[in-house]
């Protein structure tokens, strides 16, 4: 069975032939569904022994399903024995997109001690695309303090032309850090609240890691998140170290 998107726009191609010994106008009709709902209709003419292929555009049904598909044609007021009967074709949910945004200025929190490179802003240091992360060659730091909590926020990206309903955010982090006991948070803040979520933690070995946490609901509203909420979202990072002489470092 094909497998096609609900609502997608398709052209079905049925090979026609006239097998008779003079010229015919004809009428292509296809249908779907077990009540032969009439999908596309199409004039075509075909000379004495001529064969062609007619294109039948169609619009795939909005409904998720298993529909039988069925082309007649007939030619001067009369049905012709069915060209194409039987097969079926499958109507599948479309799966949720997903939207990326980046962060494209400070947010609230700009703790984190140092940067690298020195120039620019802590936001431009971890706005890497989230599957393509430049690691090493950007990042925030923060090095040194024990049991000091930092804070790094962003604004983010406009949601451009995106809709439709929400299933959840996630806030992608990767980080570095030189020994063990530190501790990375994902945070947000939305209408004017931080909420805080463990997400790396235990691991040194000065290795790149990567981990995310996502919310469902809006943790202020308590229902879905709204793209007017996703406008004015922040996101970022807290880390805490349990010993002294650690180095931690984010770059997404």
């Amino acid at each position: 069975m094909q497998e096609f998107s609900p609502g997608e726009q398709k052209i079905a191609v049925v090979p026609m032939t006239n097998p008779t010994a003079r010229a015919f106008d004809y009428v292509a009709e296809l249908y779907m569904g077990a009540a032969l709902d009439l999908m596309a209709s199409v004039p075509f003419h075909l000379d004495a022994g001529e064969s062609k292929d007619v294109r039948l555009p169609v619009t795939m049904p909005s409904a998720a399903g298993t529909y039988p598909v069925n082309v007649a044609v007939f030619s001067e007021g009369e049905f012709l024995p069915p060209v194409h009967e039987g097969e079926s074709v499958v109507i599948a949910k479309l799966p949720p997109a997903k939207l990326y945004i980046r962060p494209n200025a400070p947010g609230s929190y700009t703790q984190w001690l140092t940067q690298y490179p020195g120039s620019g802003a802590h936001w431009d240091k971890c706005d890497d695309p989230w599957d393509n992360p430049d690691d090493a060659s950007t990042y925030i730091q923060h090095a040194n303090e024990y049991q000091v909590i930092k804070r790094d926020t962003y604004n983010l990206e406009s949601h451009g032309a995106a809709q439709g309903t929400i299933n959840y955010i996630k806030v992608h982090l990767r980080v570095w850090n030189s020994h063990v006991d530190v501790y990375f948070y994902a945070i947000i803040v939305t209408h004017g609240t931080r909420y805080e979520e463990p997400t790396i933690s235990g691991v040194g070995g000065a290795t790149w890691r990567s981990g995310s946490k996502q919310w469902t609901n809006n943790p202020y509203t308590e229902v879905a998140w709204t793209w007017a909420e996703i406008d004015a979202l922040q996101a970022g990072i807290r880390d805490l170290h349990g010993v002294s002489f650690c180095t931690a470092r984010c770059t997404q």
